[in-house]
């Protein structure tokens, strides 16, 4: 595959997941109640860090196969579009739907990185 390729399906997974974080903190925020939005988007964020960091990153001591990151990936992006959608948030399906794309698209692309970077 086209070196260009790679990098380009690398940097919109690398954005999907930014927004990803900001979706899953924004969802907190509207359905947390008053003074339990900021803790609420701290505590959401550091959990989907924690499981990204866990088994989706690169250099994940437990990193998953790339079909089960696939599927953990679209899972995460679409409970957080289904939280937002449930919070009235417009723009959450198009981001779970977007989200999950890139997800399918880049982990077989990105696993070439991960495979060459490691030789």
């Amino acid at each position: 595959m086209n070196r260009n390729a790679v990098w380009v399906a690398a940097v919109a997974a690398f954005l999907s997941e930014i927004a990803l974080f900001v979706g899953a903190g924004y969802a907190a925020a509207r359905i947390a109640p008053g003074a339990w939005a900021i803790p609420a988007v701290i505590l959401v964020v550091v959990l989907l860090g924690l499981t990204w960091n866990r088994w989706m990153s690169p250099n994940a001591d437990h990193r998953l196969r790339p079909g089960h990151r696939m599927l953990l990936g679209c899972a995460l992006f679409l409970g957080v579009a289904a939280v937002l959608s449930a919070a009235g948030v417009w723009w959450g399906p198009v981001l779970g739907l977007a989200g999950c794309a890139a997800t399918v698209v880049a982990q077989p692309v990105t696993e070439q990185l991960h495979v060459s970077s490691r030789s």
